[in-house]
């Protein structure tokens, strides 16, 4: 659930810092885009591990 959270509250701060970039009142820059995005990327990773976790679990427990 986590992971989950983590990746809605990155696309809105990604969003918001591209909003922000195109109409010149971010002060971030391009590095916070990078970091932004960076981070979206681990939680997507993240997320994709833990739904592969539970998947194997919830198949040992169906044996």
């Amino acid at each position: 659930m986590l992971p989950g959270s983590w990746a809605y509250v990155s696309a809105g701060a990604f969003g918001r810092a591209i909003i922000q970039d195109e109409s010149e009142i971010g002060l971030g820059g391009n590095s916070q885009l990078l970091t932004l995005g960076i981070g979206l990327l681990f939680t997507a990773i993240a997320a994709t591990y833990v739904t592969r976790l539970a998947k194997d679990a919830v198949k040992e427990i169906d044996e």
